[in-house]
């Protein structure tokens, strides 16, 4: 394969948002820097079953996602986060119990996007099957209907940043920690573009910009 010419073609990333704010734009702007004829297309992975079948369909060069430990795909970790409680700042203090989320409304991203079915699972384990649950799509408006009382939010940490003024976070009752990473499929990691991109990848882990937002990730 032409290199040149394969750097001057289209690499395709499958992301949802979370990442494609904070984690995607440093890592494509090192890209651009190094190879300013790579056309970049961003595909949403948080759709049908998510940025692993598109990169296993070939829709997809390369997807965001939360790894697992079952998957035909080559993955390397990128960065770790947990799911946390948003409530607001007037919520009561200390450690949120099972029975306090109880209390209201649980917002969730909708169960049927494959990167929001762990959460889902992982509330089922220890919260009553009638317990009162409201998916949003949209992060934002969620987190605009947490500030106006109408429940608490279940989300990634990454995802709540940054924290609106008048919003605080909890951890959960039982703790649910993700790794966030890039996945490949088999015999593709060789191809220039693709190469390109995770060496990119791993430039912004390098910087301190990287190691402040993990830093925030662990204490906010």
């Amino acid at each position: 394969m032409d290199e040149r010419r394969a750097l001057e073609g289209t690499l395709t990333v499958a992301t949802f948002r979370s990442l494609g704010v904070h984690l995607l734009p440093p890592i494509l702007a090192l890209l651009r820097r190094r190879h300013p004829g790579l056309q970049v297309r961003i595909l949403d992975g948080t759709l049908g079953e998510g940025g692993e079948q598109l990169v296993q369909d070939g829709r997809a060069d390369v997807a965001f996602l939360e790894l697992s430990a079952q998957t035909p795909l080559l993955t390397q970790p990128v960065i770790h986060d947990d799911y946390v409680v948003v409530c607001p700042r007037s919520h009561q203090a200390g450690p949120l119990t099972a029975d306090m989320l109880q209390a209201q409304p649980l917002l969730l991203f909708p169960q049927e996007h494959a990167c929001n079915a762990t959460v889902h699972r992982h509330l089922q384990s220890f919260l009553p099957p009638d317990m009162v649950v409201q998916e949003i799509a949209e992060d934002e408006v969620m987190l605009s209907m947490v500030e106006h009382g109408l429940g608490l939010a279940v989300m990634p940490r990454l995802a709540v940043l940054p924290l609106r003024e008048n919003l605080m976070v909890h951890p959960l009752p039982v703790p649910l920690p993700r790794v966030l990473g890039i996945a490949i499929k088999p015999g593709r990691t060789g191809l220039p573009h693709l190469r390109a991109f995770t060496e990119a990848l791993r430039a912004y882990q390098a910087t301190p910009a990287f190691a402040r937002l993990q830093a925030l990730l662990q204490s906010a």
